[in-house]
């Protein structure tokens, strides 16, 4: 394989032609001016970018070339779309937090991007139509490809069969998943409403609540109201688990005086 062609096969590719105006992008800087840097975006089939000299720091810069360097590597946010066609990019606007945010996004991004290459290999097939089959629909649904893989890995092959992923995409994306992603610990919430108008309520409501479950912590929050915690690996043995719990209560209350009812806790 030459050189050329080796350096395609390394760049992730995205489903979007440019990126979003406030979007965080990573940036190769390629040429150093007196008041300006021109960069290319490396998730964007080398997109050309400027960051005038008033975006690199929130301090003055007297010399570029003591901030930034060629061939380094910047995280960066998203301006606008000058009139050549550059995007314009800000350093000094990138948050801190956000800046390892996209960096540790970005080398996972890489990893997916060489599951790819796998599964192209493998099939015989070219990295191009990887992408096209699989790689922009995890794009699209899940933000990036890599929390597409998380998701096959917690959620198992079913997630691509809806996404329309053809079989032995999927299972090829699956087994690597598998392999290679850890799951993630998962968290279900719950607030339970749970009153009871029996004279010997709190020995009801107790009885109810007395979860003998590992995974599962039950928290008083206010009454008639308390918070029950399942962690897990596998959302939907949790799903079950937690169908069964809230069995159990309903028979442990059934025919006592009481009012029950219960909802998801969403993003908490």
């Amino acid at each position: 394989m030459s050189r050329i062609a080796a350096s395609q096969e390394d760049k992730i590719r995205k489903y979007k032609k440019l990126p979003d105006k406030g979007e965080y992008v990573i940036a190769t800087i390629k040429e150093l001016n007196p008041n300006s840097a021109i960069a290319t975006l490396d998730e964007y089939d080398d997109l050309k970018a400027m960051i005038h000299i008033s975006e690199i720091s929130s301090r003055w810069v007297k010399d570029i070339r003591r901030m930034l360097k060629v061939n380094q590597k910047v995280v960066a946010i998203v301006l606008n779309q000058d009139r050549r066609g550059y995007v314009e990019l800000s350093i000094k606007r990138v948050k801190p937090t956000l800046a390892r945010e996209k960096t540790k996004e970005f080398r996972n991004e890489k990893k997916a991007h060489n599951f790819l290459k796998i599964i192209a290999q493998e099939l015989g097939k070219s990295l191009d139509d990887i992408y096209e089959e699989l790689g922009f629909p995890l794009q699209r649904e899940f933000g990036t490809m890599y929390e597409g893989f998380e998701a096959i890995a917690e959620q198992g092959i079913e997630i691509l069969k809806e996404l329309g992923i053809k079989e032995e995409i999927a299972q090829k994306a699956y087994e690597l998943a598998i392999e290679n992603i850890k799951p993630k610990k998962l968290t279900i919430k719950l607030d339970i409403f749970l009153k009871c108008y029996e004279g010997n309520g709190v020995e009801i409501i107790k009885k109810a609540l007395n979860i003998q479950k590992d995974n599962v912590k039950v928290q008083y929050l206010a009454a008639p109201k308390y918070r029950l915690e399942m962690e897990g690996e596998d959302y939907k043995e949790m799903e079950k688990e937690l169908e069964n719990i809230i069995d159990s209560i309903q028979k442990t209350i059934k025919g006592k005086d009481v009012e029950f009812n219960y909802a998801k806790v969403k993003g908490d």
